[in-house]
This record gives C-alpha cells, structure tokens and sequence, in this order.
C-alpha cells in the first residue's frame, strides 16, 4: 500500500494525482450546489402555492 502511495506522488503521477484531487473536490462542491439549489426551489415553490392559494383580486371594487 505505501509503494502505491509513493508512486502516485512520484514525479512522473503528481499532474495526475493533483487533477484527480481537484476532480474529487469540484465534485463535492457541485455537490453542495445541487443541494443549495433544491433549498432555493423549494423556498420558490412555497412561495408560488401561497400566490395561488390567495383570494383573487376584485377589480370591480370601487374602494381602492
């Protein structure tokens, strides 16, 4: 286990091994994203279903 640790490290892997890393990583940060985003929409959605379930607006009504 430790020789294959080495060699990922070694100068020939290192770009490499970096790039992986940096893969990893974006990913998780997408990840993270993807998460926030569904909380944005959900927010959204629970705005929307208050509008819809709002009594309409009489136009006709001369008090305004």
């Amino acid at each position: 286990m430790m020789k294959i640790m080495l060699a990922l490290f070694s100068r020939q892997w290192i770009l490499a091994t970096l790039l992986v890393f940096a893969g990893v990583l974006l990913c998780f940060r997408l990840g993270y994203w993807q998460f926030d985003r569904l909380k944005q929409r959900r927010v959204f959605n629970e705005h929307v279903a208050s509008v819809w379930n709002m009594e309409p607006l009489n136009l006709n009504n001369p008090t305004a």
